[in-house]
């Protein structure tokens, strides 16, 4: 519902005491966002929200696709979610930490 309103821009903006309404720009790129790590500074890259079908979780070092919609299009239940991530979280455990894992400190150690 949350994104489904952002992308609709029907969400009231936050007001400071009541009297200032804030820029609410900075939300449509909550969600299709990502960040790519650079050397010298990351870098966002916003996807159009079209093309944002899934999401990517991360479990000891193994990456897992997981679709939020469905074959009609509709977003997937939470009580569905939840059983993914729960097989996410068991698919883990059965399997040794992957190169990535070992690695991924070099994705953030960069001195800045």
């Amino acid at each position: 519902r949350f994104r489904t309103v952002i992308l609709k821009e029907t969400l009231a903006p936050l007001v400071i005491r009541h009297t200032i309404p804030l820029c609410m720009g900075q939300y449509e790129r909550l969600f299709s966002t990502t960040r790519i790590p650079k050397k010298d500074m990351d870098v966002l890259r916003h996807y159009d929200v079209s093309l944002s079908q899934h999401f990517v979780v991360m479990r000891k070092g193994n990456f897992y696709k997981m679709n939020i919609y469905n074959h009609k299009g509709q977003i997937l239940s939470a009580k569905i979610l939840e059983a993914e991530f729960q097989w996410i979280l068991d698919d883990a455990e059965k399997r040794d930490p992957s190169l990535q894992e070992i690695r991924l400190p070099a994705l953030t150690a960069w001195d800045r």
